[in-house]
């Protein structure tokens, strides 16, 4: 038995559930945020032996930000969650970094594009729900105002860093994770995960099948 299974158990037992829906609940949310502790923990391991550890704070931070408020694609499997936050983040820091001498050429239009963008897709199409979670009219209403602002404090940061001259990589990863979560808000990021979700069950059951 898994831990997470074992921690949610462990919370069923003391709040004495017995409504079936609500332990299922409770056994997603623990696997969940177990395999979202993981993820974090080996994103970051796996930045720091690749060499891109330095923009990939930067990057998984926004997006614990973003993705908190705004939605996004939901991946039926928690082991698919984890790949996509291991392999994609790191990508994205790799890229930022070979790509930085674009960005220093091009660095206004950059920031406005992907500022644009991120504003553009987040006013027409933040929150989107979890079906396993779904959500009120009034949770969407604040919902949709708190990404739209947490967008807006992370394009003043990102001038104030161009203005002062600081951290252009960070800027530029930024940028680029930005564009990621808007491509997570739009119909496109939905068939990208749920290809991989198919891709993660084919390989399960491959594996059954090995087994039997």
């Amino acid at each position: 038995m898994a831990f997470s299974e074992k921690f949610a158990n462990y919370l069923i037992d003391i709040k004495n559930l017995d409504n079936e829906d609500e332990k299922d609940i409770l056994k997603y949310g623990s696997e969940v945020f177990f395999t979202t502790i993981c993820g974090t923990t080996i994103t970051l391991l796996i930045g720091w032996l690749v060499g891109v550890i330095y923009p990939l704070w930067a990057i998984l931070l926004v997006s614990i930000i973003v993705r908190k408020l705004a939605g996004g694609a939901h991946s039926e499997y928690p082991i698919s969650c984890f790949f996509i936050t291991a392999f994609f983040y790191t990508l994205i820091a790799f890229l930022a970094i070979k790509t930085q001498f674009f960005f220093e050429q091009y660095k206004n239009t950059v920031i406005f594009l992907a500022s644009m963008i991120a504003l553009i897709v987040i006013s027409k199409k933040a929150p989107v729900e979890s079906l396993a979670k779904p959500l009120g009219f009034y949770q969407k209403k604040q919902l949709k105002l708190f990404s739209f602002i947490a967008i807006i404090l992370l394009i003043v940061i990102q001038i104030s860093f161009l203005y002062l001259q600081l951290y252009p990589l960070i800027n530029y990863a930024i940028s680029l994770v930005l564009i990621w979560h808007a491509l997570m808000l739009l119909p496109l990021g939905q068939y990208l995960v749920s290809y991989i979700d198919k891709f993660y069950l084919m390989l399960k059951e491959v594996n059954l099948n090995e087994k039997n």
